[in-house]
């Protein structure tokens, strides 16, 4: 920051205007100001490589995303872990709350980043016409509910509910649950992220495909959006699928497999889908 108040950008290797438009500057400007009094100098370092940038393009789509939560947006007012959860479970849950994926980093470290919900597939796999050493799907039609009701409870008296129900599931099946670690304001938000949960819970697929590498010559990872067409496993409209897991496999003779488990978009996202892939 210049001894003027401003703020400057350096955008590295990518766009200058492409880098920026990621930023709030009158914001950035207004705090550093409340930080800082006097007319320093301060330099914040962050990176932004254009040559991964362009190589990672097909992945994660044409445009910038910042590598950082986005402010209290990203904060929960509270959070409760119930005894039966476990450490990865419960982190995995409210972090998929929030449109994130817990994975591991290059060094091994587990690392949290941005589910790609609206990026573009890198690869298709298309019943008899791409390789695929195999295929499953499981459609576990319990785990849905027809109707989802957060419950609060005041000293003394009941606290505010609220309901939402899923028109797609025709048998009365109502799941309830304690809400009493949530504001009142963010109920429809947990209800709403209850019903993507339990569509993505119902509805998980794996493929076993042939070699490491995709069809655009990368490496297998979590967090790539495939697209699926594969009637044997009820699958008859084209859909997207996020890869949740990736196991690097020698088949039998040798050759290389990657095993790749995958979930619905709506995993990670409160938006609910108007048609499902077994309709057709």
């Amino acid at each position: 920051m210049r001894s003027q108040r401003t703020v400057k950008f350096s955008s590295g290797g990518v766009s200058y205007e492409g880098f920026k438009q990621l930023f709030n500057e009158e914001l950035l400007l207004t705090k550093f100001k409340e930080v800082i009094k006097n007319n320093f100098k301060v330099t914040i370092y962050g990176e932004a490589y254009g040559g991964k940038c362009q190589k990672m393009r097909n992945t994660y789509g044409d445009d910038l995303k910042p590598l950082f939560f986005d402010g209290d947006s990203d904060q929960f007012p509270k959070v409760r872990k119930e005894i039966t959860d476990t450490d990865f479970s419960f982190l995995s849950g409210i972090a998929a709350q929030k449109g994130v994926m817990i994975t591991s980093s290059d060094s091994g470290q587990m690392a949290f980043i941005r589910a790609n919900i609206d990026g573009k597939p890198v690869a298709r796999f298309v019943e008899g016409e791409t390789a695929m050493e195999y295929i499953s799907a499981v459609y576990d039609g319990t785990k849905r509910h027809s109707s989802y009701q957060a419950v609060t409870e005041s000293p003394g008296a009941p606290g505010p509910s609220s309901i939402l129900n899923d028109e797609s599931i025709p048998i009365y099946r109502p799941f309830v649950f304690s809400a009493d670690d949530l504001e009142t304001g963010n109920l429809d938000i947990a209800l709403a992220w209850q019903r993507s949960k339990s569509l993505a819970d119902s509805t998980k697929l794996k493929i076993n495909a042939a070699g490491w590498r995709n069809q655009s010559n990368m490496l297998w990872r979590e967090n790539m959006k495939v697209s699926v067409l594969s009637p044997s496993v009820d699958i008859f409209t084209e859909t997207e699928y996020i890869i949740s897991g990736v196991n690097l496999l020698k088949d039998e003779n040798g050759g290389n497999v990657a095993g790749l488990e995958m979930v619905l978009p709506q995993a990670y996202s409160l938006e609910f889908p108007s048609s499902f892939p077994w309709e057709g």
